[in-house]
């Protein structure tokens, strides 16, 4: 069986503290139902953010973020200040980080 690699994540989930990690068993849920299709697509949105227009930049991290939400609600007293932008990275953090 080939070993899969994952992909480098520097630059994409930045240097702020996951507050997602305080949530292992939510963390476990959107790992099941986020297909990798999905979690790619919005990898390849935080990758591109410098080539983007800034409000169409803002519009597609709000759908993406709309779309995890509603996949998995983390705890509004973590999420309720949280911009679009950093929900996507805390989610790609989750989806892509190894664990033990």
């Amino acid at each position: 069986m080939p070993l899969i690699v994952p992909p480098e994540l520097t630059g994409v989930v930045g240097t702020h503290f996951n507050s997602f990690r305080d949530h292992p068993r939510l963390e476990a849920l959107l790992r099941q139902r986020i297909p990798p299709e999905h979690s790619g697509i919005a990898l390849e949105a935080l990758r591109r953010r410098e080539e983007m227009n800034a409000v169409k930049r803002a519009q597609l991290y709000s759908e993406l973020s709309d779309y995890f939400r509603e996949q998995v609600p983390f705890p509004e007293e973590i999420t309720a200040t949280m911009s679009d932008e950093q929900y996507l990275r805390n989610c790609i953090d989750t989806l892509y980080r190894i664990t033990k």
